[in-house]
């Protein structure tokens, strides 16, 4: 575990602003609930408000875990040390799998919002999202190459310049394209359903402050402080612009930011020409700060896994420059996208991915929860992640024969976990003595 002195760890600030980054608030805003509107229009505050439900469940297990537990593997750690290796084993590589998955994710989103933003001919985009693509990335590789409180550090600012860009934003689509108050005359739970997975996107990782409890001062206190005040702040966040764009805009300018994002502050005046510059440089800022937070949690993580043995090490690149893997499978995977589906489809597919590996990882750790519940005589306890894994098994079913690029987020969700538990049956077969080897360490303390 970590020995660092107290003048080198991070403080609570620096945990919740880590929560708030790998949610990108401003991100959202641009990339996920355009695609939220485009799918269930004004019904799109009810898929938030769902989504945070969600949202909620997954982040009761990381919080109980991150009192009793201490330890930067996080999710896997809890995993392992209650459930068993195979079951750790297959954890660590599917969040391994959606972390690495988040950066083409954000990459794609800033190719594409970009080419909105510059008003590209799309004749002439490929070559233009292709030097995009990698020079986001080396941006990106950057950052990811800095030490842990530089990184901090930079979150932490740019989360609080967020903060108050998000609450700038929704002011200024209340007073310049709010309209009388609209709310829809019925339902349509496909469409919510279908959406769904990109709410839950939004929020999945408030709680990546986990992956630093070995880096934090009074870790039994500032983790779960942290995980619960970020995902309050992120509630409020995400619940007032989409509140303010599905029931105060009209339907036209609803229409228009499906398809155009900029389109909902875009106009003529001084004013709101200012706005969506500073707009435009923002949502940048914010996926690239959400780049960053994963990156942080990734870089923890892996390291953790290297000292626990489920990682090999070569020439350190694991332990000491996993951003270096980190950096050039996103490069490879968001061209690869450009060059097959373009970077918005690109972009949708594989934050849909992301979201429905999120809810994977989250309900093997409800496993976890639920046993450990079992096992102290918490009983009346079990109930959160029993429903809590129900429902993801039901939000990720009805992906897979939904349809459309979210059924193509499935299958490649679902491949990902069969990699995962056949690479898991292979080493524990073929590399018995150091499978055998492996250990989720991690500093306890008595349940509170």
């Amino acid at each position: 575990m970590s020995n660092k002195d107290g003048n080198s760890l991070l403080g609570f600030g620096s945990s919740i602003s880590q929560g708030l980054s790998s949610a990108g608030p401003m991100l959202n805003i641009f990339g996920l609930f355009p695609v939220l509107v485009s799918i269930a229009f004004r019904m799109s505050f009810y898929v938030i408000i769902a989504s945070a439900l969600v949202g909620f469940l997954a982040v009761y297990t990381g919080y109980t875990f991150s009192r009793i537990m201490r330890s930067n593997g996080g999710y896997y750690t809890y995993v392992g040390r209650i459930m068993g290796k195979k079951a750790g084993f297959i954890t660590a590589l599917l969040y391994f799998s959606y972390g690495l998955l988040a950066i083409p994710s954000v990459v794609l989103f800033l190719v594409f919002f970009t080419g909105f933003a510059l008003q590209v001919p799309s004749l002439s985009r490929l070559p233009y999202e292709i030097l995009l693509s990698l020079t986001y990335s080396v941006i990106v590789a950057v950052i990811a190459a800095k030490g842990l409180r530089t990184v901090s550090k930079f979150v932490t600012i740019s989360s609080s310049v967020e903060v108050a860009a998000v609450i700038v934003f929704t002011f200024t689509v209340l007073f310049y394209r709010g309209s009388e108050f609209i709310v829809p005359s019925g339902l349509n739970p496909a469409a919510m359903m279908q959406a769904l997975p990109f709410g839950i996107l939004a929020f999945a990782g408030v709680g990546s402050s986990i992956f630093l409890s070995e880096n934090v001062m009074m870790w039994e206190r500032t983790i779960s402080r942290s995980v619960k005040y970020s995902f309050l702040i992120l509630f409020i966040l995400m619940a007032l612009p989409v509140f303010v764009i599905s029931f105060t805009t009209s339907s036209v300018s609803l229409t228009a930011y499906a398809s155009d994002p900029l389109s909902i502050i875009s106009g003529n005046g001084a004013v709101l020409k200012f706005l969506t510059i500073m707009i435009i440089l923002l949502a940048i800022n914010s996926a690239v700060n959400l780049a960053a937070g994963y990156i942080n949690a990734l870089k923890q993580a892996a390291s953790r896994m290297v000292n626990d043995g489920l990682l090999p090490d070569w020439r350190g690149i694991a332990s000491h420059r996993i951003w270096i893997i980190i950096v050039v499978a996103g490069s490879l995977l968001s061209m690869i996208g450009i060059l097959i589906a373009g970077p918005y489809i690109a972009f949708v597919v594989i934050s849909g991915t992301v979201s429905l590996l999120f809810l994977m990882v989250h309900s093997i750790s409800n496993a976890a929860l639920l046993k450990y519940f079992r096992s102290t005589g918490k009983s009346a306890r079990i109930a959160i992640p029993a429903f809590s894994t129900g429902s993801f098994g039901i939000v990720v079913a009805y992906e897979a024969i939904g349809g459309g690029p979210f059924t193509f987020s499935a299958v490649i969700s679902i491949a990902l976990l069969s990699c995962a538990i056949t690479a898991t049956i292979i080493v524990g077969r073929r590399w018995h003595e150091k499978f055998r080897r492996i250990e989720f360490n991690a500093e306890t303390i008595d349940a509170q």
